[in-house]
């Protein structure tokens, strides 16, 4: 069954359905007047209250993105990311979940001393509860993207409840900073299938972001161990998977370091992909 684009509106609880119909309604009947496309289809409503944000899926023009302060996410394909070829000595380091708001600030720090940026992909939990580290991340410059808003293992989950989990963190990330995390989306625990990533372009997100670096900091096998792994294992185009919790802000500094010797160079996301060619397998 084929999906509707991801349509994300901000609401209050008191007048959700007239807020948004309202809002929706003063989008222009006749697109082609104004985007040289075909005119706008009937739109639906669909109400998720548990999950604290609106879903309204519409069929818009082509030549649409935003309208009226409407935000729409168009189906496209996902396809795995784990490396960029050519991209030169450029890496990507890349941080995980954001349960930790000290070693999150101490991360955004390091690199900020340093004049770097990294790639965030943070639960939107997580995004809604230190809403100031998020904001400073956004206004740092860094990448972000969605890992899900409770951290589910995504192929346990239909359809409808993969586009809640990252419906969700757009909200989130919208809410709080005025920021989408489309294009960029990294499945919790690296769990995937055809089915998830069916789900995952259905909402927009085309890049499906993996790695091929993994010192499975998660695990706390202590920070040196954190950053001998990584720089055991990094290379030209790498993307580098980390969590931010307490031992991976203190191996920071060391890995910082390593990568400077080896003349590799710590680039956002955006930039490791503007500059090389994504690798789709292992």
């Amino acid at each position: 069954m084929a999906h509707a684009s991801c349509v994300h509106v901000p609401f209050t609880a008191e007048k959700r359905s007239a807020a948004v119909r309202a809002r929706l309604a003063t989008l222009p009947r006749d697109a082609a007047k104004v985007a040289g496309a075909s005119a706008l289809a009937d739109y639906k409503l669909n109400e998720n209250i548990d999950a604290g944000y609106l879903q309204a899926s519409l069929d818009l023009s082509p030549a649409w993105n935003v309208l009226a302060g409407v935000r729409v996410e168009r189906p496209t394909t996902a396809r795995p990311i784990f490396r960029v070829n050519g991209a030169g000595r450029r890496v990507a380091l890349t941080f995980d979940d954001c349960n930790f708001d000290d070693a999150w600030r101490s991360i955004l720090d390091q690199l900020e001393r340093r004049h770097l940026l990294a790639s965030f992909f943070c639960s939107g939990v997580m995004v809604n509860r230190f809403p100031a580290l998020a904001r400073r991340t956004v206004a740092a410059g860094h990448t972000i993207g969605d890992h899900a808003y409770f951290h589910p293992n995504l192929t346990r989950l239909g359809i409808d409840g993969i586009e809640r989990e990252l419906e969700g963190t757009i909200h989130a990330w919208w809410n709080v900073a005025g920021i989408t995390p489309v294009p960029y989306m990294r499945p919790p625990y690296g769990a995937y299938d055809a089915h998830v990533l069916r789900a995952v372009g259905a909402c927009g997100f085309p890049d499906f972001v993996m790695w091929d670096v993994d010192p499975t900091d998660w695990s706390k096998p202590g920070s040196g161990v954190i950053a001998s792994r990584v720089l055991s294992r990094v290379r030209p185009g790498s993307i580098v998977l980390m969590h931010i919790q307490p031992q991976t802000a203190a191996a920071l500094p060391a890995i910082l370091a390593g990568l400077r010797s080896r003349n590799l160079i710590p680039v956002s996301l955006e930039e490791l992909l503007a500059k090389g060619t994504p690798v789709r397998t292992r």
